[in-house]
């Protein structure tokens, strides 16, 4: 094989665009087993299901899986998440890491003024929430 000088300018350029389209690739499959992960986890599917009977957003599969990615790297990276769950402009719901395991996630109501509604519907998603396991406590 000739040495890279000895290439003339279009051979340089066939061989960086080869490379470049080979760590493309490689990019594209570390997404694609990334998703596969994430669409898989039981802990982010778990906490979809129980949140979507209150806030039918989630029943839209982009919005599902932007809270399910988020949940997932909560779960397994501890990032600290904080992601809305109902209407973006009123913003009274989210999803918070909980306070006893990082790792996992409540929801708080971040409304100026609580209702008794509120509080039900907080403490009783939360429970089901903290019933649920996060996958990762075998790692730790």
């Amino acid at each position: 094989m000739s040495k890279l000088w000895d290439l003339t300018e279009a051979q340089r350029r066939q061989i960086r665009e080869a490379h470049a389209s080979a760590k493309e690739r490689q990019a594209v499959k570390r997404d694609e087993r990334q998703r596969a992960a994430v669409a898989n986890d039981p802990y982010a599917n778990a906490v979809i299901d129980i949140l979507s009977g209150d806030f039918p957003d989630l029943h839209d599969p982009i919005v599902a899986d932007v809270i399910r990615k988020q949940v997932y790297a909560n779960a397994h990276t501890g990032c600290g998440i904080q992601v809305i769950v109902d209407d973006p402009f009123t913003a009274n719901w989210r999803l918070i890491p909980a306070q006893h395991d990082r790792r996992r996630v409540h929801l708080a109501c971040w409304r100026r003024n609580h209702t008794e509604a509120d509080s039900e519907r907080r403490a009783r998603l939360n429970q089901a929430l903290d019933a649920l396991s996060t996958g990762s406590e075998s790692e730790s």
